[in-house]
């Protein structure tokens, strides 16, 4: 399982040896495995006294990395992929691992980075660190010999500096780069934020806030590992493995040879493993689904190549009958992941163009919409709701777009991440398509105006969604569809990340959850960790309410009224404090009706509480408070009888303007006349209106 973020739990131990110099120039290093590329190139940088005046790329097994200036193209014309987002673990999973680090592209100093050791971090320890070395690297530029050696004096003064190096230092600790995922940071390289306008920070400022997705709910390790072991990916690798056998000959490529990839595919039953007659197999990649099954074993070290012959990994023994549950989860997050960057790097009848983000979209989408069951085919219709992408555009290649969605489910039901509901599950497969249908509806009211040539070509489409398989995400999808996204951006927050936070924090903790029942559940989670002082901490949340109540705000009272609810029946004395509180009893009513402690809400607490909701952190901007209207019922309240005299008692700040208003949009001249009376608001004479409206007149 991945350290928590405070614990370093590993350390790569690598030897970077400079390529074509002699005599021979070495340095052993020890690098946080979380550490990224980018840090990765930082150390290298100090280890081997270059300048960083100039460009530099990693290689491992032909994929390039390197720094944003580089992004445009590789130094073959092929992408390369940022640096920054990716880890030493990521690219170097295990021992024996090799990568290229060529700096200086026009003299091309290469070093070979082999991963000797991955070894637990020392609690004191600060790394990066030297272990050992051997020479000095030539001058830059120039290429002349530096004089010296590399002696116990010169590594202490590169431990130094390896210390003293900024890497994220703040104050006395060391902050190993921006918060990542090293089984899935770079899964996904071209999916991170569906319509992204990154500034020169490289952040999206704009849509921060609407990528906060539903959260999750923690799963015991020994259910997902049920799930994990019986996975059609999980028993594919692992077959694959077992038929490589103790040791096989490999091709220059380090991959199966033809012949025997399609042997393999076909003992495995891999989808499309029968190649259509006279097909010539040039080499493992040509056998459809077996690249990115390849890669994923690798990725899980469930095969480990030495040289050109490959055998069993170490990460084999995991999966044997008494193998730890937690192991098995991190062995099938890094079967996924691999499956993904064998997909994406060997694409096999999808467009290429599209595959990140296809997955991508595709993993969004699950996660979001399969808390029910749902048509496989629903994130076809995802894609058009993406504003950068124009719909008739999509459509024109809606085919391989469908095509493409259709393979992605079937990857996330062999990794076992979906799961197929049976057609004899008739309430499920209704509530689906109910669900469905709403969706659609929506999509289609944005590109089927009867002036938008897109609206005949989406109905085949809708069909074609309508007709596929129904899916629901598993527990073990959620835990990590939920990784996958977090490595790319997405706020997926869990179930009791804020169970420790203080009683001032609280509110604006829950505020963020989007549904009211994640911020109950949340809020319950916090209560029990309080222990038997949940009520005096739940005391000082409501002290803090009640001194700044005219700032709480209706985010911040709905998230009260989570936390009130979460309480359960033992709340009830509290709710009986609150029963005469100006600001807070309308917010305690509501908590005792939903807990069934008392009676339904007066019309005076109801009209408070629509008030509040509706000026929302009490915004003045008078056309949001009407355009809020039609989405609360404020003016069928005022309709009831006895409304005008429950306005009145009302002590909130925003009522006499937001129910004045009210009354005016509903047209109703006798209630604006009655409310104008009751909050005692003198209407504005004609005359004052005309003089109001003249301009003053210019002195000559």
């Amino acid at each position: 399982m991945l350290p928590g973020p405070d614990a370093l739990s590993t350390v790569h131990q690598v030897r970077a040896t400079l390529r074509d110099v002699r005599p021979p120039v070495w340095r052993r290093l020890l690098v946080p495995s979380d550490f990224t590329l980018g840090e990765l190139h930082e150390t290298l940088q100090l280890a081997f006294d270059w300048d960083g005046d100039h460009l530099h790329v990693f290689d491992v097994g032909g994929t390039q990395y390197g720094p944003p200036e580089m992004l445009d193209g590789g130094t073959f014309g092929q992408p390369i992929r940022p640096e920054d987002s990716t880890t030493v673990a990521a690219v170097a999973a295990r021992p024996g691992a090799v990568l290229t680090y060529t700096y200086d592209l026009g003299d091309d100093w290469q070093h070979r980075i082999e991963v000797e050791d991955i070894v637990s971090a020392e609690p004191d320890q600060v790394y990066p660190i030297c272990r050992d070395g051997r020479g000095l690297a030539p001058e830059e530029d120039t290429g002349s010999t530096r004089h010296g050696q590399f002696d116990k004096t010169a590594l202490t003064e590169l431990n130094e500096l390896l210390v003293d190096d900024a890497f994220g230092r703040e104050g006395d600790e060391m902050v190993f780069g921006p918060p990542s995922d090293p089984v899935f940071s770079d899964a996904l390289l071209d999916f991170a934020f569906p319509t992204s306008e990154l500034c020169d920070c490289g952040v999206d400022h704009e849509l921060e806030d609407d990528l906060l997705l539903r959260p999750y709910y923690p799963v015991g390790d020994t259910t997902l590992a049920e799930f994990a072991r019986g996975c059609d990916l999980v028993q594919q690798a692992l077959g694959l493995a077992r038929w490589v056998g103790e040791d096989r000959a490999l091709t220059a490529d380090l991959l199966l040879r033809p012949a025997e990839a399609h042997q393999v595919a076909s003992a495995l039953g891999l989808t499309e493993a029968d190649l259509e007659p006279g097909t010539t197999l040039r080499s493992a990649n040509d056998v459809p689904e077996l690249p990115a099954l390849w890669s994923a074993a690798l990725n899980a070290d469930l095969l480990a190549i030495t040289g050109t012959r490959v055998g069993p990994g170490a990460g084999m023994h995991v999966w044997a009958e008494d193998g730890d549950a937690a192991d098995q989860i991190d062995s099938w997050a890094r079967l996924l992941a691999g499956h993904l960057r064998g997909r994406v790097e060997h694409p096999t009848g999808w467009q290429p163009a599209h595959l990140s983000q296809l997955i991508g979209t595709s993993a969004q989408l699950f996660y979001s919409l399969a808390t029910a069951p749902v048509p496989a085919g629903m994130p076809a219709l995802g894609l058009l709701s993406e504003t950068d992408l124009d719909p008739i555009e999509v459509l024109a290649t809606m085919p391989d777009i469908v095509s493409g969605f259709e393979s992605a489910t079937q990857d996330w039901i062999r990794a076992g991440v979906l799961t197929i509901l049976p057609e004899t599950s008739e309430e499920p497969l209704s509530a689906a398509i109910t669900s469905a249908k709403a969706v659609m509806a929506n999509l289609l009211s944005e590109v089927s105006m009867d002036d938008d040539p897109a609206g005949p070509a989406m109905k085949p489409l809708v069909n074609a969604v309508l007709e596929s398989p129904i899916v629901q995400l598993t527990p073990l999808g959620s835990y990590g569809l939920r990784r996958l996204l977090m490595a790319q951006g997405w706020n997926v927050p869990q179930i009791g990340d804020y169970a420790n936070v203080p009683a001032s924090e609280i509110l604006d903790q829950l505020r963020g959850y989007a549904a009211f029942e994640d911020a109950v559940n949340e809020a319950r989670v916090w209560l029990t960790a309080r222990g038997d002082e949940w009520s005096a901490a739940l005391a000082d949340v409501l002290e803090s309410a009640r001194l700044d109540a005219t700032k709480l705000g209706a985010q911040r009272r709905i998230a009260l009224q989570a936390l009130l609810q979460a309480a359960g029946p033992r709340v009830e004395p509290t709710l009986d404090s609150l029963a005469d509180d100006p600001w807070l009893s309308a917010v305690a009513a509501l908590a005792r009706y939903e807990l069934d402690l008392g009676p339904e809400l007066t019309l005076a607490q109801e009209l408070w509480l629509a008030v509040d909701t509706l000026t929302f952190d009490h915004t003045t901007d008078v056309d949001d408070v009407i355009e809020g209207l039609e989405e609360t019922e404020v003016i069928d309240l005022l309709q009831q009888p006895g409304a005008v005299a429950a306005a009145a008692s009302l002590t909130h700040p925003a009522a006499a303007q937001t129910l004045l208003l009210a009354a005016e949009v509903s047209g109703n001249r006798r209630l604006v006349s009655q409310l104008r009376r009751a909050f005692d608001i003198k209407p504005i004479p004609p005359a004052a209106k005309s003089r109001s409206k003249k301009k003053p007149s210019r002195k000559r």
